[in-house]
């Protein structure tokens, strides 16, 4: 899961993102409401919105963990930047592979 938004982030956030998060807010907030909603209702809901079910439910998911409009903004699919798979012992050695190959005068051949 994505860490949330801090203060200093919120600065590059656009109109047109928050303006995407007020829209959905009304059906997020009565969906979070309801521990018994139904997959119909969600996906009624998904249609009025013109997302899929799933994109409104990871939206519920994120609102009712943090129950702020900044949890209904926009996020960036994939990893967050700078999130490596690789172990620090891997990274190192990577690095040091980098700089006695590639970043020196003479190229590899």
């Amino acid at each position: 899961m994505k860490t949330p938004l801090i203060d200093t982030e919120l600065t590059t956030v656009t109109a047109e993102q928050w303006e995407e998060a007020r829209r959905v807010l009304p059906a997020v907030r009565e969906l979070a409401a309801n521990p018994d909603r139904t997959r119909a209702q969600v996906v009624a809901a998904a249609a009025a919105l013109g997302c899929g079910p799933t994109h409104l439910y990871a939206l519920v998911r994120r609102y009712s963990a943090d129950r702020r409009l900044t949890s209904l903004l926009p996020q960036r699919p994939g990893p967050d930047r700078g999130y490596s798979r690789l172990t620090a012992q891997v990274e190192v050695l990577v690095d040091e592979a980098i700089e006695m190959l590639y970043l020196t005068r003479q190229r590899p051949g």
